[in-house]
């Protein structure tokens, strides 16, 4: 089973469980799992939830919504200094957009700034730690796994560049290097949706979350960085 369908059992095991025990709707259950980020969460606990019970999962579920706080840890790699985030400094033609990308995942994070230290040919490389509160006023797009409407916003993005949408913050999958070869050629038209995705899901997916206005900045605070040599 793949990462990203792992995750995905796992989330609506725990959610239908919930929705029972209580009595209220799936969709009810799910608004409360959003809030309190259930499927960040598990994903960047992956490696550790799908080695035990699913009744293990769920206390783990369970003590993520007794929490008052729903702030999510999220981190970004890169080879620059800085405290202040800018905008302006943003590639365009990224998956969902010109903005400030962020991940659940550490190591996806350091993975990031490595490469982009080989890339630039330099030794020094950082990981940044925010804390993410939203708050109800954001505008936020969220993508659970690779769909075709995730894949066509991707190509939105990539071909018109800059920022195709409004929303203030985007989460969703982000697939590795692997899987350039199957967006390029879904992108230039040689493969059609259906095909493409049928190819992706086969590869690991991660997670990436952007911010793409200073609202969703708003949101974002610095809890500290690592310097890596």
């Amino acid at each position: 089973m793949s990462l990203q369908n792992d995750v995905e059992t796992l989330y609506v095991i725990a959610l239908e469980r919930y929705a029972s025990e209580r009595h209220v709707s799936v969709e009810s259950a799910n608004d409360v799992f959003v809030e309190h980020f259930v499927h960040e969460n598990i994903l960047s606990q992956h490696e550790y939830l799908h080695q035990i019970p699913m009744d293990e999962v769920y206390v783990y579920v369970s003590e993520l919504l007794e929490r008052k706080d729903t702030d999510l840890p999220l981190y970004h790699g890169s080879i620059a200094l800085f405290e202040t985030i800018d905008l302006a400094q943003s590639k365009t033609r990224r998956d969902f957009g010109k903005g400030f990308y962020t991940t659940v995942l550490e190591s996806q994070a350091k993975s990031w700034a490595i490469k982009l230290a080989q890339r630039n040919h330099q030794k020094k490389y950082y990981v940044y730690q925010y804390f993410f509160t939203p708050n109800p006023g954001l505008k936020i797009k969220r993508f659970y796994k690779m769909d075709i409407e995730w894949l066509e916003f991707i190509k939105d993005n990539r071909i018109q560049g800059e920022i195709s949408h409004d929303y203030d913050i985007v989460v969703g999958p982000v697939a590795d290097d692997d899987t350039l070869p199957t967006l390029l050629l879904y992108l230039d038209g040689t493969l059609n949706a259906n095909a493409a995705i049928e190819m992706l899901k086969y590869n690991r997916v991660n997670n990436q979350i952007s911010f793409h206005t200073a609202n969703g900045l708003k949101a974002l605070q610095l809890n500290g960085r690592h310097d890596y040599v």
